[in-house]
């Protein structure tokens, strides 16, 4: 039973990601199956970016940076779509050496 609860937990947390706390897949409004299909794959797959490049940048989830109430500010998986989405953006600072090369090859090595 409590197999399926991490298992069912995992699940909740990556649609909460999908929804509010990252890519608003509420916003699309998108009725057509094909499409949601297509778009749900491309999500995963950036779900699965983020989160692998929050953690590459970060380590583990205990070396997070800690709010004043000694829990982790933000997620590996929204410290890594910060990430992503700053370098896409173009938003990178002189001493921030990521850029997108660097973020595909951490990809790559999964």
């Amino acid at each position: 039973m409590i197999e399926d609860y991490y298992r069912r937990w995992g699940i909740e947390t990556l649609f909460s990601c999908l929804k509010s706390r990252g890519f608003d897949l509420e916003a699309t409004h998108m009725t057509e199956l094909d499409r949601m299909d297509k778009l749900m794959g491309v999500l995963a797959l950036t779900f699965a970016w983020c989160l692998i490049a929050g953690h590459w940048h970060y380590g583990e989830a205990k070396h997070l940076p800690l709010n004043k109430h000694w829990r982790p500010a933000k997620a590996l998986f929204r410290l890594g779509l910060d990430m992503l989405r700053r370098v896409l953006l173009n938003k990178e600072s002189k001493d921030d050496p990521i850029n997108f090369l660097i973020l595909l090859q951490v990809l790559s090595r999964t």
